[in-house]
């Protein structure tokens, strides 16, 4: 159990967050830059496009600007993890998803920093019997939030007939702008369940590594 307490701690701090942070932080400072003015203007042309009856091409120079803004993180991306990229493309471009073998090597890093002291195969079967006897179920599995999603469809549904074009263009832009944040939030706050599963993985590639 304390091995597995031990390495778990060390995988809570290789989050996806810290790695959003050394993306602005440890880029290049022209990527920086492009990171920090992309996401600015998107902001302006948010608030215009809001406050502006000629909604349309608003949306589109908004719509432009976040996909620019995409490409620099992928950039940036690159530049501040360009150790990793030149030993292992294949594998990052692989597990891409959630940075998550980026997380890995932070997390092996942190295992091979110090004197770390542990046994990564009692991690496991502690591990192991975490996973097996976990009880959390997803939030959006509960009936009344089930139900709740329903009302506000239907509701929605039900007036939407009654809307002009500029209205329903207005609705549509918010609801993908909170869609894209609500997916990013959630990007970051996983269920239990899920980052222990993770966690087995990144115990994995560690003993095959043969790190400990």
């Amino acid at each position: 159990m304390d091995s597995f307490i031990r390495f778990y701690e060390l995988y809570r701090c290789a989050s996806r967050w810290n790695v959003v942070k050394e993306i602005y932080s440890k880029s290049s400072t022209s990527l920086k830059f492009l990171l920090w003015i992309t996401k600015l203007l998107f902001a302006i042309t948010a608030i215009i496009f809001f406050v502006k009856d000629s909604f349309f091409p608003w949306l589109l120079i908004s719509i432009a600007i976040l996909m620019i803004w995409a490409l620099v993180v992928t950039k940036a991306r690159k530049s501040a993890y360009k150790r990793y990229y030149l030993l292992y493309p294949e594998r990052i471009k692989y597990y891409a998803k959630e940075y998550q073998y980026i997380r890995y090597l932070n997390f092996k890093e942190s295992l091979t920093s110090g004197p770390f002291m542990g046994d990564i195969d009692d991690a496991i079967n502690h591990l192991d019997g975490q996973i097996n006897s976990n009880s959390d179920s997803p939030i959006f599995s509960h009936p009344i939030v089930s139900i709740l999603i329903t009302v506000i469809i239907t509701t929605i549904g039900s007036i939407a007939g009654k809307w002009d074009a500029i209205t329903i263009a207005w609705v549509i832009f918010t609801l993908a702008i909170v869609l894209y944040f609500l997916c990013m939030l959630l990007g970051f706050t996983r269920t239990p369940l899920s980052s222990l599963k993770e966690f087995k993985r990144f115990l994995l590639w560690a003993k095959e590594d043969a790190i400990i």
